[in-house]
């Protein structure tokens, strides 16, 4: 794991943030202080959390080594919510990288055990094994959202028509302006963007003179309503 967040890291930020691309760019700064947090905790340099920050050994010793490995099965089993048989799953994941501890019995039924004993310090910031979960989660989540993102519910051509007559400008006028905001705020073209977007219209028509006024300018293409964001 320390490995892989190496690697990473050593992209370096620029390269890293501009994956995430222009719109991102927040995300992509906060991941990459994400794997400076997260090497720093895998190394054993530095452990920190929301409360409090200590120096350590540059080697990770076996109770650190046991908080990483119980991270990761947490994370993994997570990750794997809804999947069949995911204990086995996981077993089979930690085995590949050396992760997994020697052990009678079956090894899935261990996992289950150490995930039901751990649960509730996952969510606990300033707890050593919530902390590196914490990393974990944002990692993984920020990579999975900018490499596999979940498809977008798009909204309904009759419910941008609705809106539109309601600023009383045409549906291609108002659709351009909508994703223009999508891309600008940035939001996601589905319910949320639209209610987000609805609210910047009301609050720049209320600041630039009114709503018949802000509709022609609208109209006019020479005002942008993602100000207020």
């Amino acid at each position: 794991m320390l490995r892989a967040v190496r690697a990473l890291s050593r992209l370096g930020r620029d390269t890293i943030v501009g994956l995430f691309g222009s719109s991102q760019e927040q995300r992509g700064e906060r991941f990459h202080t994400d794997l400076g947090i997260l090497e720093q905790l895998l190394s054993g340099g530095t452990y920190r959390s929301p409360a409090f920050q200590i120096g350590g050994a540059r080697a990770p010793g076996a109770r650190q080594q046991e908080v990483y490995r119980r991270a990761c099965l947490a994370c993994l089993m997570t990750a794997l919510t809804g999947q069949p048989k995911r204990a086995a799953e996981v077993v089979m994941l930690l085995k590949s990288f050396d992760l997994l501890p020697v052990g009678r019995g079956r090894r899935s039924e261990w996992i289950k055990r150490r995930h039901r004993l751990d649960a509730r310090n996952l969510d606990d910031r300033l707890s050593e094994l919530g902390t590196v979960v914490g990393l974990l989660r944002t990692t993984f989540d920020s990579l999975k959202e900018h490499l596999a993102p979940e498809p977008i519910k798009q909204v309904s051509r009759d419910r941008l028509v609705k809106q539109a007559r309601r600023w009383r400008i045409p549906v291609a006028v108002y659709e351009r302006h909508f994703h223009e905001f999508c891309g600008l705020a940035p939001a996601k073209a589905n319910a949320e963007g639209l209610r987000r977007f609805e609210a910047n219209l009301r609050i720049n028509s209320r600041i630039r003179g009114g709503r018949e006024r802000y509709r022609r300018l609208l109209l006019e293409g020479s005002t942008s309503p993602t100000t207020t964001e």
